[in-house]
């Protein structure tokens, strides 16, 4: 019988405990990897976005405008993107996206392209396919923040939050719409339609919000979301009706019949195609909610607005939203 030498033994043994310390990190590597790589993705987020808001920031006629980021350090269970809606910006969400903080999600509230600059020629040079690219970006960095990415958006922002949620269904975990344009009215239509032909800017001022006030207002804008409400439901009702059908994200949405921007009708009728994914909050006519105010509360004006500036209605805004999105930032 062959004899095995003591340094051929002692050799031996040494590979066997190579070879399982190899399998042990083989076995690790992937949860090490995940938790090094998810660290990673937050932080590399989180510093392209302040890139984002830096090269932005020379760029606007009121810097205050800029893009909104509220963040717990470290990637939760939930991811907010908040979108504006036209002619408005992250400084008209403040209060929603602070109560969506607080709830414990990080928060993401973009400036949309066009928005706010100094030139005055910027929704002329802007293809909505611009708005489209943009919140994809951010769609896609947003999920590096939060295991459950949630859309919230108003008017044009709703109709932007939307398209999303319609593209990645797989991504998107809930949405809350303020009077999203599904539809302008046919007002609306007119009015930016002619406005835009003509190259005229919208006139209306508040006395109250200097900021506001002095910032122009192209018609050409209006142009812009019917072109994108164009592109996401093409001419025809039929073509609407089968988007509505194969949407499949749960939606909460607030809507008013004193809307005389987005069409209430349409809204209502999304919800009465799909029953069991939309829940409406529908404000009946003189209850004092309107299309600028619907989505306002108390942080989002300026100290002289009148009551008439906010949702009167606006702590019920809070509930009803904690109600439904209980399940998605809540363990």
């Amino acid at each position: 019988m062959r004899k095995v030498g003591f340094i051929p033994m002692v050799v031996s043994q040494y590979c066997q405990t190579v070879y399982s310390l190899i399998a042990v990190l083989i076995f690790l590597l992937p949860r090490i990897g995940h938790t090094f790589d998810s660290r990673t993705a937050y932080e590399n987020t989180v510093s392209r976005l302040a890139q984002m808001t830096e090269a932005n920031q020379a760029n606007l006629l009121y810097p205050s405008r800029n893009h909104k980021v509220y963040l717990h350090g470290q990637k939760r269970k939930c991811v907010v993107l908040q979108l504006h809606g036209l002619f408005q910006s992250p400084l008209d969400q403040r209060g929603f996206s602070e109560y969506l903080f607080k709830q414990g999600c990080n928060v993401v509230a973009p400036l949309l392209a066009g928005h706010w600059e100094r030139n005055e020629s910027a929704f002329q040079q802007l293809n909505p396919s611009k708005w489209i690219q943009q919140t994809e970006e951010l769609l896609d960095l947003a999920l590096n923040l939060g295991e459950n990415l949630i859309l919230v958006g108003h008017s044009t922002g709703g109709l932007l939050a939307f398209h999303l949620a319609e593209r990645h269904p797989e991504k998107v975990n809930a949405l809350v719409l303020f009077s999203p344009a599904l539809q302008l009215t046919s007002k609306t239509i007119l009015v930016s339609s002619l406005g835009g032909f003509l190259n005229l800017n919208q006139q209306a001022k508040t006395g109250i919000d200097h900021e506001y006030d002095t910032y122009k207002k192209p018609a050409v804008a209006g142009v812009r979301v019917i072109q994108l409400n164009q592109f996401i439901f093409g001419r025809y009702n039929e073509a609407r009706l089968k988007v509505y059908q194969n949407f499949k994200t749960p939606t909460l949405i607030f809507s008013t019949e004193d809307d005389d921007v987005v069409s209430h009708l349409a809204v209502s009728h999304f919800q009465k195609v799909q029953p069991e994914l939309i829940s409406l909050v529908a404000y009946a006519s003189g209850s004092g909610v309107f299309h600028d105010n619907i989505q306002r509360g108390p942080l989002d004006i300026v100290p002289t607005a009148p009551r008439t500036w906010t949702n009167p209605f606006y702590e019920s805004v809070l509930s009803k939203t904690s109600d439904f999105l209980h399940s998605f930032i809540h363990p």
